[in-house]
């Protein structure tokens, strides 16, 4: 990730008997130590309760959501 560059974050969630889709949401790549660094990305996991088998997660460059992370 390069800082200064916004990313979309999109989730999906795998449990038995099927899958849920979270997101997406937008975030503006800051400085970390070692290169660009996706913001509260953990909102994507915001109130999604009980157990889950695995977890997807895509970013992708550029703006493709309204809410931001």
């Amino acid at each position: 990730m390069i800082p200064g560059k916004t990313y979309t974050g999109y989730g999906v969630i795998g449990f038995q008997g099927g899958s849920k889709k979270v997101g997406p949401c937008y975030s503006v790549a800051t400085r970390g130590k070692y290169g660009g660094v996706f913001n509260n990305l953990g909102t994507l996991m915001e109130k999604q309760g009980g157990p889950f088998i695995t977890w997807d997660l895509m970013i992708y460059e550029g703006k493709e959501a309204n809410r931001r992370c």
